[in-house]
């Protein structure tokens, strides 16, 4: 699989935040698709011979206050640093803040949360989120065309 991305245009991410990181998983697929494009050349950044687009969407239990607070936007930043030099190009982000991670708070001792604000923002919020994350693909496939036209 890691030898059908030499080819790619664009690549979006998506993770849940779990303990204040990205998933396990996506981080391991991270690691092994970007780690041998690493260069250990002065003044050359990168094994990719073109621009890949790409995007990063985070979906979290924590407010956008509270992952302020948690320094979410330098955290992801490291990563998002990785595909810049990497891909010379910087990522779009999306980030859906206090999603609705539980089916049924009841089952749960999770009052910590107010259940029904979850779901308010569930259906009211995350349907909009939804909606950037599905521009910010358009608009990459926007890029992409225009990138191809002027190569």
């Amino acid at each position: 699989m890691l030898q059908q991305l030499e080819d790619i245009d664009g690549i979006v991410c998506a993770t849940p935040i779990f303990y204040d990181d990205i998933s396990g998983q996506l981080k391991t697929f991270l690691e092994r698709f970007l780690f041998p494009k690493e260069s250990w050349q002065k003044g050359v950044s990168t094994g990719f011979d073109h621009h890949i687009f790409s995007a990063m969407l985070y979906t979290m239990n924590n407010s956008e206050e509270r992952a302020a607070e948690k320094n979410y936007p330098v955290h992801f930043g490291k990563m998002e640093r990785y595909f810049q030099r990497l891909f010379q190009e910087t990522p779009d982000r999306v980030c859906a803040y206090n999603t609705y991670g539980l089916n049924d708070y009841s089952r749960y001792k999770a009052d910590h949360w107010d259940a029904s604000e979850k779901y308010r923002r569930h259906t009211e919020v995350f349907p909009a989120d939804l909606e950037k994350a599905k521009q910010l693909g358009s608009a990459m496939v926007r890029k992409i065309k225009d990138y191809q036209t002027k190569q």
